[in-house]
């Protein structure tokens, strides 16, 4: 399942986009949902319903969709961005804040499906890359799959064999050293900052000194001997983006 957020007022964009996404959908799970504005989008992300692709028009009726653009990237890093603007002018600001695709309206009906297909095709790809593991309370162990684009940090258990996955959907750990679960990872966007910590840089809002400021206000400390490597590995990833 990949989640698309739309956010655009104009009656006719929108009904070019759900035209589209009902032929997508015709081979691909989706489930869209559409906002009028910004703050209704944000709202709905801050109440937890998060989404894997953001399509925004640029000239919405409250804070514009390069506003909302910043703050997405700031807060919902791993979230897919597609601008919608009829102005070539906005081309260089949206990708001055990184963002997945630029599409002018008068090209919707040659490039939205391409894009969206792209970006979904991608989002699935990401989502093939899994651990599988168990949450345990009140002596109740379930097993579940967490995909490695949930996962923000992972922790060494203190006096156990476990490690802890901190996700964007909760806290739930598997049976295995941190070492092995590094080496298991995919990609270049999980970084090991301390002997018991490794933490996904697609999450990670700042690095100020040795403290990283990690999504669902998650925190932490870069231990000396890592501090060198931690900042040249977050800016090379940054530089790659």
């Amino acid at each position: 399942m990949v989640k698309i957020a739309i956010v655009d007022d104009d009656p006719d964009m929108l009904l070019m986009i759900r035209e589209t996404m009902a032929k997508i959908a015709a081979n691909i799970e989706l489930e869209t949902a559409v906002f009028e504005t910004a703050e209704a989008f944000l709202d709905e992300m801050m109440l937890g319903n998060e989404f894997d692709i953001l399509l925004t028009d640029i000239g919405l009726p409250d804070m514009n969709g390069i506003e909302l653009g910043r703050m997405v990237r700031e807060k919902w890093p791993g979230m897919y961005l597609v601008f919608l603007t009829s102005y070539s002018e906005y081309a260089v600001e949206s990708y001055s804040i990184d963002a997945d695709q630029y599409i002018l309206k008068n090209q919707m009906s040659d490039r939205l499906w391409k894009v969206m297909n792209h970006l979904i095709v991608k989002r699935n790809a990401e989502r093939g890359s899994y651990r599988v593991a168990t949450t345990a309370e009140d002596d109740i162990s379930e097993r579940r799959i967490i995909y490695c684009d949930e996962i923000i940090l992972i922790r060494k258990l203190k006096s156990s064999k476990y490690v802890e996955y901190i996700t964007t959907t909760g806290r739930y750990r598997e049976r295995i050293t941190l070492d092995a679960v590094k080496n298991q990872l995919p990609g270049e966007e999980f970084i090991m900052v301390d002997r018991s910590y490794i933490v996904n840089i697609k999450h990670i809002i700042k690095m100020n000194n040795h403290i990283i400021y990690l999504r669902s206000d998650q925190q932490v400390s870069v231990s000396r001997s890592y501090f060198t490597k931690v900042k040249q590995q977050i800016h090379d990833y940054g530089r790659r983006r």
